[in-house]
């Protein structure tokens, strides 16, 4: 069994990504890749994205989305086991419970001046610098 699934906006994804300037050097995580539009618009800025979903179904449909795009690597399983040390940019969709989880993870393993985006839930000691179209945005370190 999956990860309960909520779909984030389609405008509030194209926001994001056009407020990001993404090129073919940055890399970038999403974890809980969902239905992949996210991995699918991040490709299309030339950038490298890396999804994580741990429901099976979704990570199918995603997988398919994607399929044939070199940029897109959408891989089956959980993200808290994974090293997120060569990311430029780390977004993340996730349940509140998991917020100070996530925040502990990126403390010890982002380098200096990655962006981190969370949609719809802030992270809960830290100050983002924006919000806009339901996206909370973080430089690290902070």
């Amino acid at each position: 069994m999956g990860a309960i699934w909520v779909p984030a906006k389609n405008k509030d994804l194209s926001s994001l990504v056009r407020r990001l300037k993404l090129g073919p050097e940055d890399r970038v995580i999403e974890f809980g890749s969902g239905d992949g539009r996210f991995l699918k618009l991040v490709a299309a800025q030339g950038a490298t994205v890396t999804g994580y979903e741990i429901n099976p179904l979704l990570w199918l449909f995603a997988s398919l989305r994607c399929i044939n795009n070199r940029r897109v690597k959408n891989k089956l399983g959980s993200a808290w086991g994974k090293s997120f040390e060569t990311a430029d940019v780390v977004f993340a969709f996730l349940m509140p419970k998991f917020m100070g989880r996530l925040e502990n993870k990126l403390d010890r393993e982002l380098k200096p001046s990655t962006i981190v985006i969370t949609y719809i839930f802030p992270l809960p000691n830290k100050d983002h610098f924006l919000f806009k179209n339901s996206c909370y945005y973080y430089k690290w370190p902070l």
